[in-house]
């Protein structure tokens, strides 16, 4: 009995055993999957451009949530295109796009629809920003970062001489007699030149766009160097050049520490670039999307980002005082314009390589 009894207890225990590493092996077999798919419903991925989103400042977010937010840049509105069609969006939660890609990835249905109920500020974005041409009823988008293009120059350099407030400087030798600085994007510079030569167009055709090949071609020889924006703030507080295409939220960081450095609105007009907040439609992790989205457009989170990086906030009531560029006035943005999809690819291509060769 005794025997009996021992037998059927060890038979249990070893039969216990072989169940509990079956159950180990399984466990550590599949554990990384489950521990991955618990992690990515706490996480969202953000691409976005350089110093737009401070990452020590996101990490109070993830310190209040528990969801962790990763977040990956781009140099280019290109570089953005690109990743986006080759991955349709995937592995991406939210986007950052200026407008005229912001058009190309809702014509090219990359992105998903936002659900304005879940946004708790929607209702205090500056009016200017909203129901653009791009996206008339922010179905897709979210404007974030915002900036005037114009031009920049260094009062030292200039003294008293009296500044015309037009692209003339710029694209007119006869302006002030010194070289300049110049955009290397041909689209945002033929679309300036457009500005110059004809006013506010919506579509230019071929003799306009031969005026604006001839008008660029003979600016070249006092153009100082073709620069991107980033750089060409650079170039002026290092007084190579004294004047140049600049747009005020990126030469603001320069003022602050240079105050003979200026920033003026062409009297023809300038440009109005906003950078919105978009969702791929891949993202599955879109209740994390949205309370990030709510985190940063809340009044302290935008006072900092304003603060930090110099561009205005896109939600009323953030003050404005260390950013050493007047908030622009209604007069001066009813004056600008949107780089608009209104030249092909082919046709920037001709006048880029006649203007480089």
């Amino acid at each position: 009995m005794t025997t009996h009894y021992s037998w059927r207890s060890t038979l249990i225990i070893r039969v216990s055993i072989v169940c509990l590493w079956i159950v180990l092996i399984y466990f550590f077999l599949y554990m990384p999957r489950l521990i991955n798919s618990i992690y990515t419903q706490k996480q969202i991925t953000i691409l976005t451009w350089p110093a737009f989103i401070d990452a020590q400042y996101v990490q109070k977010f993830e310190k209040e949530t528990g969801i962790k937010v990763n977040i990956r840049y781009f140099d280019s509105n290109e570089e953005l295109y690109v990743k986006m069609k080759k991955t349709g969006g995937e592995g991406y939660d939210l986007i950052i796009p200026s407008d005229y890609i912001l058009d190309t990835l809702i014509q090219e249905d990359l992105l998903k629809k936002i659900d304005r109920t879940k946004l708790h500020f929607f209702d205090q974005l500056y009016p200017h920003l909203v129901g653009t041409y791009v996206d008339p009823h922010n179905d897709y988008s979210i404007p974030y970062w915002w900036g005037l293009w114009g031009m920049a120059f260094d009062k030292s350099f200039f003294g008293d001489k009296k500044m015309d407030e037009s692209w003339a400087l710029i694209f007119n030798k006869n302006g002030l007699g010194t070289h300049t600085i110049s955009l290397d994007d041909g689209r945002e510079l033929i679309l300036i030149a457009a500005q110059y030569l004809f006013g506010n167009v919506d579509v230019l055709d071929e003799k306009q766009l031969e005026m604006i090949r001839t008008l660029l071609i003979d600016q070249k020889p006092w153009v100082e160097v073709y620069a991107e924006v980033d750089r060409a703030n650079f170039l002026l507080a290092s007084k190579i050049c004294p004047i140049g295409i600049m747009v005020d939220s990126i030469i603001a960081r320069v003022m602050l520490e240079m105050p003979d450095i200026r920033f003026i609105m062409p009297k023809e007009g300038g440009f109005l670039q906003i950078d919105s907040f978009a969702i791929p439609k891949t993202t599955t992790h879109e209740k994390e999307i949205y309370q990030f989205l709510n985190f940063i457009y809340s009044v302290p989170a935008m006072q900092y980002h304003t603060s930090k990086f110099g561009f205005f906030s896109p939600v009323k009531n953030v003050q404005h005082a260390d950013c050493p560029i007047a908030f622009p006035t209604e007069e001066q943005i009813q004056k600008t314009r949107f780089f608009k999809n209104i030249i092909s690819r082919e046709q920037i291509s001709d006048i880029w390589i006649a203007l480089k060769s």
